[in-house]
């Protein structure tokens, strides 16, 4: 589903700017790797998080190519979450 496609055309709509910026800043100052999450859409339309490295590729003093390496982080972020949700009715209870 991903060939020949933009990511960020795969990025949800409210994540797109901050993703672009991110990678835009990456290139401009040639910061050999990177590593960004961020919410994608699934071809179901379900979302799904992504974790995502980015490493430049320079010859000449030139940015020539980025390879980027993703991978899916939605059950990871489930279980951060829910952490935070009981952290948060454990508080509630103890004040």
């Amino acid at each position: 589903d991903c060939v020949n496609r933009h990511f960020l055309s795969l990025i949800r709509k409210d994540y797109v700017d901050q993703a672009a910026k991110f990678y835009r800043d990456q290139i401009s100052q040639k910061k050999p790797l990177s590593y960004f999450e961020f919410p994608a859409v699934a071809a179901d339309g379900s979302e799904v998080w992504i974790a995502q490295n980015v490493q430049l590729v320079i010859q000449n003093g030139e940015v020539i190519e980025l390879q980027g390496l993703g991978r899916d982080i939605t059950a990871r972020k489930r279980i951060e979450q829910q952490l935070l949700d009981s952290e948060q009715r454990y508080r509630m209870l103890f004040e």
